[in-house]
């Protein structure tokens, strides 16, 4: 790990955050304990050569330590809040003249402030004696099958042991998951600066894509261009997800991932990419014409995706919820495919008929816009946290949340759609961040969307 990556967020803030969470589960019943795990190395390129490592988003969150196969433990008990981390004391000669070194316990516990540090070759003696104290266990089951088995075996060690004292231990296990989402959810203002980042880089990577684009490219040179940029401003290893680089009638496929088609010209090409910056997501949908300038039908159907994503942005904003960007702008492409004769019928009879989830989607609009219009951001692409509340009401904003923007339309030939319309698919996505008081910020405005300035970008051919 170097000195710039552990200085982005400083050590004192992951302590807080172990603060945090060993305060929520403390105030159970009894004492409490938690078990958080770093991802595996496990996945193989070929015989013999390791996949680069990512570190579990949650393991991250809470101590900024990068070692795989490390196990994270806050107990709560009679002892009091203590953190345990449980990592690699040391490699082998030929692993560490290969691989290079590990922090070991000493490195673990100085530099990243745990209050214990153990090898993890003690995991198995030391873990069953820790739940021996512990009421309630929280665990995130289901993740990792191996590691499921392993603490359900310190589970029933512990419980052997202490039924001979009377004092049976673990009669609760609650989802740590639950809790750790509530947390990642709201940003801290070290996050939204790294998110702000992640959304400056990924922007870059979509002008750099912008300028290099010419008919007859392939669409893995233009995400080849993407990727250069990412990696050259330090987005890590890897990006935050696949790329969708979908020219012509492959952006009318959502998840569109091969990128091995000729851009042609007339063509739109649509870009769906994410930088990862110190492991926090950057997601930037931007579509714009392999030739450099739009054609009149393309402009048509672009200026209603345009209008919808800044109408969507507009309401986020602290009480509203997704819900209400996607009622927005699914009125605005509902009006605006109506005008174009894309779609026939009462715009108000469609705009009902599309709500109504239990419709098919041929009888509205979703037959041209059939997805949400965001999802949260942060560590992960796709972010934790839940969408809704107990009730089934829609959760409303809060100061601190970040979420996308990114209504779409598709448009496949159909004889009932104006020919000149077919094979069109634009999406336009943007990071966008709730702010405690007035309008939204958007993490994302160095990715040129309006028609003009598009093709002002493009006109500066690298």
């Amino acid at each position: 790990m170097t000195k710039r990556r552990r200085l982005m967020i400083k050590n004192s803030v992951y302590k807080k955050r172990r603060a945090r969470l060993l305060k929520k589960i403390s105030k159970g019943k009894g004492n409490s304990i938690a078990v958080i795990a770093n991802a595996e190395i496990c996945l193989r390129n070929g015989r013999d050569n390791e996949y680069p490592a990512r570190a579990d988003s949650n393991f991250w969150y809470l101590t900024g330590f990068s070692e795989p196969g490390a196990v994270l433990v806050l107990a709560a008990d009679g002892e009091g809040s203590r953190s345990v981390i449980f990592c690699q004391e040391s490699v082998d000669f030929v692993k560490a003249a290969f691989d290079g070194d590990v922090i070991g316990t000493v490195g673990a516990k100085k530099r990243f402030g745990f209050d214990t540090a153990l090898s993890i070759d003690t995991i198995d003696a030391v873990m069953p004696k820790m739940f021996c104290e512990s009421d309630t266990l929280y665990y995130h089951m289901g993740q990792r099958s191996d590691l499921d088995r392993r603490v359900m075996s310190w589970v029933g060690e512990a419980k052997s042991a202490s039924y001979r004292r009377g004092a049976p231990p673990i009669t609760a296990i609650e989802d740590l998951d639950v809790l750790l989402s509530e947390m990642r959810l709201i940003k801290s203002p070290e996050e939204i600066g790294l998110l702000t980042r992640a959304g400056h880089f990924t922007g870059g990577g979509i002008i750099k894509a912008m300028q290099s684009c010419r008919p007859g490219m392939m669409e893995y040179q233009l995400e080849a261009k993407i990727h250069e940029w990412f990696r050259y401003h330090g987005c890590g290893g890897m990006p935050a997800f696949s790329a969708i680089v979908a020219g012509g009638a492959n952006a009318t496929t959502l998840h569109y991932v091969d990128n091995n088609c000729l851009l042609k010209d007339g063509d739109l090409v649509l870009t769906d990419v994410g930088g990862e910056f110190e492991l926090y997501s950057g997601d930037i949908s931007r579509t714009f014409p392999v030739n450099g300038k739009f054609s009149e039908a393309q402009k048509r159907v672009y200026q209603i995706v345009l209008l919808a994503q800044k109408a969507a942005i507009q309401k986020v904003v602290v009480g509203n919820s997704l819900a209400d960007c996607y009622a927005v702008a699914a009125r605005i492409i509902t009006e605006g495919l109506a005008d174009l004769k894309i779609l026939d019928g009462d715009v108000e009879e469609l705009i009902a008929l599309g709500m109504d989830s239990k419709n098919p989607p041929e009888a509205s609009y979703k037959k041209f816009f059939m997805h949400r219009t965001g999802h949260w951001l942060g560590l992960d692409t796709h972010d934790v946290g839940s969408y809704f509340n107990s009730d089934g009401t829609h959760r409303a904003f809060e100061a601190g949340m970040v979420l996308t923007a990114e209504p779409g339309i598709y448009i496949k030939p159909a004889p009932d759609v104006p020919e000149e319309y077919w094979n069109i698919g634009i999406r336009i996505e943007d990071d966008v961040l709730v702010e405690k008081f007035g309008e939204p910020f958007v993490l994302t405005s160095d990715a040129p969307k309006e028609i003009a300035d598009i093709e002002e970008v493009m006109s500066f051919h690298r």
